[in-house]
Order: C-alpha cells, then structure tokens, then sequence
C-alpha cells in the first residue's frame, strides 16, 4: 500500500514538474531541417507495421541513390521496390515514376534527380529468387 502511494507520488511529481523523460516522444526526435531549404518526403513502406515518414533535406545535386543511401534503406529492406512522385508542371496531379533497384543499387536509367517537394516512396520488397525464377518462365502469361 505504502509502495503503490510512493509511486503515485513520484509520477505525479513528474508530470507536475515537467520531467523531460516523461514528455520526450519520438515525433521530438525528428531531424531538424531548415525551412527555408528545398525538402522531399521519404516514405518508408516495410511488408508489415505503419509506414515511416520523414522530410529530407536536398543537399546539392541528390539523385535518388543518395536518397536511399542517407534513410539506410538497404539496411532495413534489402530488396525493395522505389517510387518517385512529382507534382506535374500544371499542378494537376502527380507523375509517378518508377524505378529498379538491383545488387543493392538503382539502376542508372531510373536514378532520378530529386527535386523540391518530390515524395520517394521505398518499398519492402519480401520476393524470393524463387519468385524471379517462376516469373521469367511463366512470361507475361503468368499473372492472367
């Protein structure tokens, strides 16, 4: 009884006090960026649990290689499938564009130049070599 009142206390003096270790959320811990710089949104897709996402600051000439190389992508997917969305010119849409990535790089043809306000979207990739294998037998026919 006295141990459970001790401990309402403590917490109380937490809370009343301001103690940081008792109000620091995850969302605090977040990069600062400048708000004056160029940014581009980084969403984080795994095959299982909520999307993870974070602003990014475009630091000179940035493709999406170094996108990828900056959240450590690889680390966390291994395979995985990229995305690129710009907001079109006339401002009515986006434009998505895809790109591959194979042997831990983005193939050159879709190593696209990231621009303010771009969203990269990476995507776990859970494919085998098994599911590579049967989809180059099986040709377009296989996904009818």
């Amino acid at each position: 009884m006295i141990r459970s009142m001790g401990i309402l206390a403590a917490a109380f003096l937490c809370i009343a006090t301001g103690c940081t270790s008792v109000n620091k959320t995850p969302k605090q811990a977040a990069v600062n960026v400048d708000p004056n710089a160029p940014v581009c949104l980084v969403e984080l897709r795994a095959s299982i649990g909520k999307a993870k996402h974070q602003k990014m600051q475009i630091v000179g000439k940035m493709v999406l290689q170094d996108v990828i190389d900056k959240v450590q992508a690889k680390k966390r997917f291994g395979n995985m499938k990229l995305v690129v969305y710009r907001r079109s010119t006339n401002n009515l849409g986006y434009i998505r564009m895809k790109a591959g990535y194979k042997a831990g790089r983005v193939d050159p043809l879709g190593n696209f130049a990231i621009h303010s306000g771009d969203r990269v979207v990476i995507i776990q990739d859970s494919a085998t070599p098994l599911d590579g294998l049967l989809d180059s037998i099986t040709g377009p026919l296989g996904s009818l």
